[in-house]
């Protein structure tokens, strides 16, 4: 018989992958992590205090689209990345790491997207 610590597995899962859909309202969120996929950067967050300390969400990401690039440029100063972080042309895996670990305080929302509702972030710089 394998064994395995399914309960261990299952509180890991819990702490470090499972994401969250958050209620509407005003959360502190922290970036834990960031990818890069095509022209989009994709943070998950970690609610940093309040009742539901911890928990993991994702919003969506930040495009960096000639459409779409202007309130993405205007959501990232929000989390202090503005004329002087991109004066350089950072590359986007750079802006990626450059936000994991920063905090903000943002109203979360809910959308619709393919049936299924997710979170949206309102950020403004």
């Amino acid at each position: 018989m394998t064994t395995v610590n399914t309960g261990e597995l299952f509180r890991r899962w819990q702490t470090e992958e499972k994401v969250t859909l958050l209620d509407p309202g005003t959360y502190d969120l922290e970036v834990v992590e960031a990818s890069v996929n095509g022209t989009n950067v994709f943070p998950v967050f970690r609610v940093a205090s309040g009742p539901l300390a911890g928990c993991r969400a994702q919003a969506g990401g930040f495009s960096f689209s000639d459409r779409a690039s202007g309130i993405t440029f205007q959501r990232l100063e929000g989390f202090g990345l503005g004329d002087a972080f991109f004066a350089h042309s950072p590359p986007l895996e750079q802006v990626a790491a450059a936000l994991v670990g920063r905090r903000v305080r943002a109203q979360v929302l809910h959308h619709e997207y393919g049936g299924e509702v997710l979170n949206q972030l309102a950020i403004r710089g």
